[in-house]
């Protein structure tokens, strides 16, 4: 299949690695073509084969995905490691933006869900589960100060409904749905706000968003 892309799973349960086994041997486009049971060994797994996206999961033997995340970064810093793992706690979801991840899901997503967040690391748009949205939200708001207020009113209602369906994780077509408007309508709410946001991806115009004072999404709950 010319259209193939190559990924490795790096996770030390057995029965996770054969689940992502029997789903990416199914019909995906994604070719597995490599896989490992610790950090350390991901990443000569990863040297080996160098695969267009690395499936990682965090909490680990031997060493930590944020660790392996790092190294292969050192050695490529283009590499796209998405975490897929169960732990949203901001202190794990702060240690994988740091290493570089290119997305971060959590185990309850389904494996079409993580098929399509694979091709969404690769084109940079960094899939992000929803309760994983808020935490690096929170982790914003944490880190970045001295620009509230200044786009807050600046936005339309209407934007800010499109910021809060981002919030949720929402797909075009589910904040087509929700709003009852036309999908071509909300491509064409997203096209203003990045540029009125000087944003290039989805997730920077829900971040600058919030930390230009425009919305408040701590009070959305998380979908989970």
């Amino acid at each position: 299949m010319t259209n193939s892309k190559t990924v490795i799973f790096v996770d030390d349960d057995e029965s996770q690695r054969r689940r992502y086994r029997s789903y990416f041997t199914a019909g995906s486009h994604f070719v597995s073509v490599g896989e490992a049971a610790d950090g350390r060994a991901g990443i000569a797994e990863w040297r080996r084969c160098r695969p267009d996206v690395v499936v990682m999961d965090l909490n680990m033997p031997v060493m930590p995905g944020e660790e392996a995340i790092q190294h292969i970064h050192s050695i490529d810093e283009y590499a796209c490691v998405v975490a897929l793992t169960e732990s949203d706690e901001r202190e794990r979801v702060a240690g994988a933006l740091d290493a570089g991840v290119a997305g971060y899901l959590l185990k309850k997503e389904s494996m079409s869900e993580v098929d399509r967040a694979l091709d969404d690391a690769l084109s940079g748009l960094m899939p992000l589960s929803a309760r994983i949205r808020l935490r690096v939200v929170e982790l914003w708001r944490n880190r970045e100060v001295g620009e509230a207020g200044t786009l807050a009113g600046l936005l339309t209602p209407r934007q800010e409904d499109i910021v809060l369906c981002l919030s949720e994780g929402l797909s075009n077509r589910g904040i087509a749905q929700k709003l009852c408007i036309a999908e071509g309508t909300v491509k064409q709410h997203l096209k203003r706000l990045a540029t009125r946001l000087d944003a290039d991806s989805r997730l920077q115009i829900l971040l600058k968003a919030v930390k230009l004072g425009a919305i408040d999404l701590l009070a959305v709950p998380p979908q989970y």
